[in-house]
């Protein structure tokens, strides 16, 4: 049989010496070695091979269970660690939880304060409730009142409204009568103190209904923000008894969770007692495994001294082949003792590896309840910082609702205030209400009075407008008939006041008539004006619209133009611009 191969020589001699040290592993590779190369025991050498294959095993079964407690000692290890952060993490949860006591305890303390609180607002309340009930009722009074004085004074308006539209048609009459006013001028000043004496009333009677209608507001303004106050202050309530629901509803999680937590880890203390039974165990196991081991190295030992006596009697071979064979039978009994020793080697081996898997699963399984209780102990955490932070906006909504509650107070003693005030400003102004009714009285009498003088004044302008009117349209005859010669040459045949039926419609034109101009002769001039007293920019656009209609019907050029006694610059400009002409009573062409 050939020697082995170096490679397996030295795999073999470092196992061997790793497993029964330095000098039997260079004396069992020795003896080996010189088995094998003597091939004179070929069934030595058989069994010398299986003595080899069954070392080998028990060196993989040793190197399997080192691996195997190396990794259940970093696994306790681990779990170790794992515990002690469990701890420390249980210790911070019991700490949150009595801060979170002591926080509650002052949130109940406080919450009593507002109930207190809100208690004397209630009964304020109903005193300030009462109070404007009966305001109410002389408000709803007063308002019928004051609905009253509305509409007299609407009819009213009406009337003085009346009275600005007369006036204003008088005062533009008026400025087209100016060497005859004279008469009308007095009247006028009646007129305007009458005026000036309604207007000094309806100020009087709008600044007391402004101050009615600001005192109602400020109350109405002030009620609402009571409501308001009220309102928040109910819902800032019914959150606090929410977040106090939720509050217990935590606390009770909290417990509940707390006695999972205490479960799981009596659990996981079980669970450590039965890995530390376990290890003890496998502890054992290994004593036995290493007593075993040195009962295999002292075979072995024993292994090697007979070797050492076999090849002394192997020198002596041809002298003692029966001394071998007895040699070689004691060899195989030792070869079977070593093999017996082996096979309950690898039944120990296999108890240790079922041992060791047993512990490794009640690791995985310990770790697995480690995580657990981990994941919970962070889900607790996770809920108590929920719950510290639900207590200190609870705290802080607090906070807020006892500043809400005490501007609320200090809102209701002002409101308490202002209700006294408007009170007295209610019965000023039922006083104020009643010379209202009087002065009105007055003034509706007074009204009529000069509606008849106005009405007789409005029929004396009339009859004067006329007559300035129709004075004024002859002197405009006299005069375009000098200026339209003077300045243009033209021969104006008569002009008059006329009217024209254009698309079956009557149009009236102050100034009318036919001109001819001798540098052209067969051309035909219409002479299409307006005349006023004082031009207006109003009276200029609906001339210039008649202007524009004559041009349709009237086969010709016609020669636009406006007669006044005076007309304001913007006035004269306007007319420029839409091409019209101006001729102002002492004879100006513009």
């Amino acid at each position: 049989m050939e020697n082995l191969r170096s490679e397996e020589r030295e795999e073999l001699y470092k196992r061997l010496e790793e497993a029964v040290g330095r000098t039997a592993a260079e004396m069992l590779i020795g003896a080996i070695e010189q088995l094998i190369a003597r091939e004179t025991a070929r069934a030595l050498s058989d069994h010398l091979r299986a003595l080899h294959e069954v070392v080998e095993r028990i060196l993989e079964g040793h190197e399997r269970t080192r691996e195997t407690l190396t990794r259940l000692i970093e696994a306790q290890t681990q779990m170790g660690e794992r515990v002690g952060q469990l701890a420390e993490a249980q210790l911070r949860t019991e700490e949150r939880i009595e801060r979170l006591e002591a926080a509650v305890a002052q949130l109940a303390h406080a919450q009593a304060r507002t109930e207190e609180l809100v208690k004397q607002l209630a009964e304020a309340q109903a005193r300030t409730e009462e109070r404007l009930a009966r305001l109410e009722a002389i408000v709803e009074e007063l308002a019928q009142a004051q609905a009253r004085t509305e509409e007299r004074v609407t009819r009213l308006e009406a009337i003085v409204e009346q009275l600005v539209q007369a006036q204003a048609r008088a005062e533009e009459r008026l400025e087209r009568l100016e060497a005859t006013v004279a008469q009308l001028a007095h009247t006028q000043a009646r007129t305007e103190e009458l005026v000036k004496q309604l207007a000094e009333a309806q100020a009087r009677t709008e600044e007391r209904v402004t101050q009615l209608e600001a005192t109602v507001a400020q109350l109405a303004h002030t009620q609402a923000r009571t409501e308001e106050l009220v309102k928040q202050l109910a819902e800032a309530q019914a959150r606090t008894e929410e977040r106090v629901t939720q509050l217990e509803a935590t606390v009770a999680q909290l417990a509940h969770t707390q006695a999972r937590t205490e479960e799981l880890v009596k659990q996981l203390a079980e669970a450590q007692a039965r890995t530390e039974e376990r290890v003890t165990q496998l502890e054992a196991t290994v004593a036995q495994l290493a007593h075993a081991q040195a009962r295999t190295e002292e075979l072995v030992k024993q292994l090697a001294e007979a070797q050492a006596r076999t090849e002394e009697r192997v020198t002596q071979l041809e002298a003692t082949v029966a001394q071998l064979a007895h040699a070689q039978a004691r060899t195989e009994e030792l070869v079977k003792q070593l093999a017996e020793a082996q096979a309950r080697t690898e039944e120990r081996v296999t108890q240790l590896e079922a041992t060791v898997a047993q512990l490794a699963h009640a690791q995985a399984r310990t770790e697995e309840l480690v995580k657990q209780l981990a994941e919970a102990q962070a889900r607790t955490e996770e809920r108590v910082t929920q719950l510290e932070a639900t207590v200190a906006q609870l705290a802080h909504a607090q906070a807020r609702t006892e500043e809400l509650v005490k501007q609320l107070a200090e809102a209701q003693a002002r409101t308490e205030e202002r209700v006294g005030r408007l009170e007295e400003l209610t019965a000023q102004l039922a006083r104020g209400q009643a010379e209202l009714r009087e002065a009105m009285k007055a003034l509706a009498e007074e009204q009529t009075r000069i509606q008849r003088e106005l009405r007789h004044l409005a029929k004396q302008v009339g009859g004067l407008s006329e007559t300035l009117g129709a004075d004024l349209e002859d002197l405009a005859y006299i005069v375009l008939h000098d200026v339209l010669k003077r300045e243009f040459g033209w021969e104006v045949g008569p002009l008059e006041r006329t009217f024209q039926r254009w698309n079956d419609r009557l149009e009236e034109i102050n100034v009318f008539g036919r001109a001819t101009d001798p540098a052209r002769p067969g051309r035909v001039i219409w002479i299409v004006g307006e005349a006023k007293y004082n031009l207006t920019i109003r009276e200029v656009d609906r001339f210039a619209k008649l202007v524009e209609r004559a041009r349709k019907h009237l086969i010709g050029e016609i020669f636009p133009v406006c007669f006044c006694r005076r007309a304001r610059p913007e006035v004269q400009e306007h007319v420029r611009k839409l091409g019209l002409r101006l001729v102002f009573s002492y004879g100006r062409l513009i």
